[in-house]
């Protein structure tokens, strides 16, 4: 299995994919303001449009507000990958 990016797992968030019980797990509101974080970008609630972006800019990850409680826990989510 290839490693998921920050961006990925937000995404996976996002649309629903990680079940509430497991300790990644972000509701999707916090998702959604994570990836706006994180990307500059909104989307507003267009999948296919954060997919793309995403795909077209898998390295673009605005580090700013790195350190809130979300970021981390994805990030050490992301890291176990």
């Amino acid at each position: 299995m290839s490693r998921l990016t920050l961006l990925q797992g937000l995404l996976l968030n996002f649309k629903g994919e990680i079940e509430p019980r497991r300790r990644e797990y972000l509701p999707k509101k916090e998702a959604y303001e994570q990836l706006k974080l994180h990307t500059g970008q909104d989307f507003g609630e267009d999948i296919d449009a954060w997919q793309q972006w995403i795909q077209d800019h898998p390295t673009s990850v605005r580090s700013k507000d790195a350190s809130s409680d979300a970021s981390r826990m994805v990030s050490n989510f992301l890291s176990k990958k």
